[in-house]
């Protein structure tokens, strides 16, 4: 088998993402490295059993319609998934770009959040930076380290709040019309929106009220 890491693209808390080649296909390498400070037989298995859950999760998301890079192995004993390339523009700089689309893109991935969360998962980092615009139409979710099964309305209430926050945190002038965009998509396919939309502003008012008191 053909297997050539190339060049690091990122280096985060949990993981390092590298781009290589898996045979003929480009490919992304994410490589849960050791951490020092840990036991070392108590890291390994924490790092396996993250791995392992996350390709679970991307699997079975990818199984049930929802649009994630194509697991291409996992090697468990040096705690890797190889995942395709997705080729295209984040949602971050489709915004920075100012597309036209912007709105519908949106509408788009409030139906795919919705989906997923209808599958009990929750991705826990749904930001613009972890979103490919993959052939001009359609919206690859990405990084899923955070991700979990779960059918707690307090997680997909986060999820949804993690994206308004990162959408008022680079884009504040869109962050209002873009995010009841996302709702209008989110409502189309939720099974339980309603539930959902309360803990948004339950959350929301939470945060306001720790400002208020620091």
């Amino acid at each position: 088998m053909v297997i050539e890491i190339k060049h690091l693209i990122k280096k985060g808390a949990e993981a390092e993402i590298w781009f290589g080649k898996w045979l003929e296909f480009d490919a992304i390498f994410k490589i849960r490295k050791p951490k020092l400070w840990r036991n070392p037989e108590l890291d390994r298995r924490i790092r396996i059993e993250r791995t392992i859950k996350e390709a679970k999760i991307i699997y079975y998301s990818n199984t049930n319609g929802i649009d994630t890079p194509y697991i291409y192995d996992v090697d468990k004993i040096n705690s890797t998934i190889i995942l395709e390339y997705v080729n295209g523009k984040t949602l971050k700089e489709v915004f920075e770009n100012k597309d036209p689309n912007i709105l519908n893109f949106c509408l788009m991935l409030g139906k795919i959040v919705g989906h997923l969360h209808n599958l009990n998962i929750v991705h826990g980092d749904i930001t613009l930076s972890n979103i490919i615009l993959r052939n001009e139409k359609s919206l690859c979710l990405l990084d899923f380290g955070l991700a979990n099964f779960s059918k707690e309305i307090e997680d997909k209430g986060v999820d949804l709040h993690l994206f308004l926050r990162s959408l008022e945190s680079s884009f504040s002038s869109l962050a209002n019309i873009c995010f009841e965009k996302f709702k209008e998509g989110y409502k189309n396919v939720s099974e339980n929106y309603k539930e959902v939309f309360e803990k948004v502003i339950e959350i929301r008012k939470r945060g306001r009220y720790i400002a208020e008191r620091r």
